[in-house]
């Protein structure tokens, strides 16, 4: 499974046999070589909040 580096997308989970994201367009590579494997975090965590 390869995730959407687009944190807008609507859909994030690809199969790993594509490059570019089937819902949003966005390349799944970064600089062509690195795959996003699992979200960093959540998009719902704010670091900023106490």
């Amino acid at each position: 499974m390869s995730y959407c580096i687009n944190p807008l997308c609507a859909q994030r989970q690809n199969p790993d046999d594509v490059e570019t994201c089937l819902y949003c367009g966005t390349s799944l590579l970064i600089n062509d070589r690195i795959r996003l494997i699992k979200p960093l975090r959540l998009l719902t965590d704010n670091p900023y909040e106490p």
